[in-house]
């Protein structure tokens, strides 16, 4: 599911809430980093998913860190993050932010890169995450995938999501461990499932009906596979012309 420099939003409309336990998990290629333009917070960065008016976001820092940010009810900004450089250009990585007992932990790869709460630029915060938007971790309002609703210019991703995974109640990892080599499967508390078929349609047991905006496309390309060779009989039968050098003959006798 690539989305470009043109808005990608997508409404979910649910007044549901659940437990402060919960998981957030893509696969990203991202192809670009955005320019910031908030300071120390600098939610601005390309965003995977966000959620609401309240500048609450799960994406990737112009300095390659993979970050979840919210800014509390009060005037404190709160943000878990990686190191920098994490998150590599035009690689596929799989990202996963992970709730539970008032805690976070991000892991990329499979591997846990940040479990360190940080409040206001300092590495010293002691509110813990308390939920998304509402005070719960909740699938309920306005949900945004591929830019955040705060600061839409500077937060829309460049690239690719696929799989994207939103989990209420359940936090999927709590250690380190292998991402899965194929799509996503839905799970019982399963809120969400994006961008792993063939056309954009939510796999979870009660599905919602996406807003597209602007010219998002589904894509063969794949954190799996993203090097086998095409084929027909898998993925179509169409070919694809650049309109400027591409072009085919055929024998007269054809």
């Amino acid at each position: 599911f690539p989305s470009h420099d043109t808005p990608t939003l997508l409404l979910l409309e649910s007044t549901a809430s659940g437990s402060r336990v919960g998981t957030v998990e893509a696969w990203i290629n991202l192809q670009s980093h955005s320019t910031p333009t908030v300071g120390s917070g600098e939610y601005t960065h390309r965003c995977i998913w966000g959620r609401g008016a309240t500048f609450m976001n799960f994406g990737v820092r112009s300095d390659g860190r993979l970050r979840f940010y919210w800014y509390n009810s009060g005037t404190n900004q709160n943000w878990y993050q990686s190191a920098s450089g994490v998150i590599k250009l035009n690689t596929w990585h799989h990202v996963a932010a992970v709730f539970t007992g008032g805690n976070g932990y991000l892991y990329v790869d499979g591997v846990l890169v940040s479990g360190n709460k940080i409040d206001d630029g300092t590495d010293t915060g002691s509110i813990a995450f308390n939920g998304i938007a509402t005070g719960t971790f909740s699938d309920g309002g306005i949900h945004y995938l591929g830019q955040e609703n705060g600061e839409p210019a500077q937060s829309r991703w460049l690239g690719y999501i696929s799989n994207f995974h939103l989990v209420n109640g359940t936090a999927k990892y709590t250690s380190n461990f292998t991402p899965a080599s194929s799509p996503l499967s839905v799970i019982s508390d399963t809120k969400f499932l994006f961008a792993n078929r063939n056309r954009f349609i939510d796999l979870s047991t009660v599905p919602y009906s996406p807003t597209v905006n602007s010219t998002p496309s589904v894509q063969a390309f794949s954190p799996f596979v993203p090097t086998a060779v095409y084929s027909a009989v898998t993925h179509g039968g169409s070919a694809y012309f650049d309109g400027s050098a591409d072009y085919l003959t055929v024998p007269d006798n054809a």
